[in-house]
């Protein structure tokens, strides 16, 4: 796996965690561990009327029970109700088989500080029990140490060193066709994007370096947009990106990488892309 591969899934890897929630974030989580640790690592899904007895995964080699709480939004009132309920309930079933007690969570700032105290002091009620705290950072922690094979089974294949230099015409072109596009205003001027603006907008290290990397592309993308046939289609697919843009700004707490991940989002259009040079993450914008 090299560089720009590596930094690909680390990226998608964020992205999924910071957007999944509920069922979506439990799937992710039970995909990666059980690619991280096979035949040791066992998803646990409700069953009739036993349910799931408070263990959504179990790590059998160091008797670790996983319970996993990824609501829309995390209020710090249901979270301690939740985590003693299940702390309760994970300790009257599994009593015997349970030496770690893991809750994991997809608040990507990390808990309050009162919830994390509560979660923490349960282990005072039952001797023997130790507690975990898994986040976002800890589960893609674990994601990493999987092989580029096992990343792409989750996440799809990734853009290479190679494949991203031998990016032509046809396939790029595909890419572009796949985006919406939108009228623009009456007057509109399309600008290249300076190096120090990118800098200036605090994305992460590992975005900037996707977007560097695109920027070799950059002379084949201005290329291609003027021999397009169509008449104002540049100035449609930067209006829609304008749009999308403005969107995603007025959101309240929203990050660069987060406005950076939404876009490349809206990039892959509704067209599935197989090849993975054409990944949007790594195409100059």
């Amino acid at each position: 796996m090299d560089e720009l591969s590596r930094i690909w899934f680390r990226t998608e890897c964020r992205d999924r965690l910071r957007n999944a929630q509920g069922n979506a974030f439990q799937d992710l989580f039970a995909d990666l561990m059980e690619l991280a640790f096979p035949t040791d690592f066992q998803s646990i899904r409700p069953y009739g009327n036993q349910g799931d007895q408070k263990c959504d995964g179990y790590l059998a080699s160091s008797k670790t029970v996983f319970q996993v709480y990824a609501p829309r939004t995390m209020k710090q009132a249901q979270l301690i109700a939740k985590a003693r309920e299940d702390f309760g309930g994970a300790v009257h079933h599994w009593r015997g088989r349970m030496a770690v007690w893991a809750f994991v969570h997809n608040d990507r700032e990390g808990l309050p500080p009162e919830a994390c105290k509560v979660i923490h002091d349960l282990s005072a009620q039952v001797p023997g029990v130790s507690i975990e705290v898994w986040g976002q950072s800890d589960i893609e922690t674990t994601a990493l140490t999987l092989s580029g094979d096992a990343l792409t089974r989750v996440f799809g294949p990734a853009p290479t060193d190679r494949s991203l230099e031998e990016l032509r015409y046809d396939r790029l072109g595909d890419v572009l066709r796949s985006i919406k596009r939108l009228p623009p205003p009456p007057i509109a001027e399309i600008r290249p994007v300076s190096v120090e603006k990118l800098e200036a907008n605090a994305f992460s290290d590992d975005v900037l370096y996707l977007l560097r990397r695109g920027r070799r592309k950059e002379a084949l993308v201005v290329t291609l947009l003027g021999d397009w046939p169509t008449p104002g289609f540049a100035e449609e697919l930067a209006e829609s990106f304008r749009q999308r843009y403005a969107e995603l700004k007025a959101l309240p707490g929203i990050t660069a990488d987060e406005i950076f991940g939404s876009l490349q989002d809206h990039t892959r259009g509704s067209e599935p892309l197989s090849d993975p040079a054409s990944r949007p993450r790594c195409l100059p914008y």
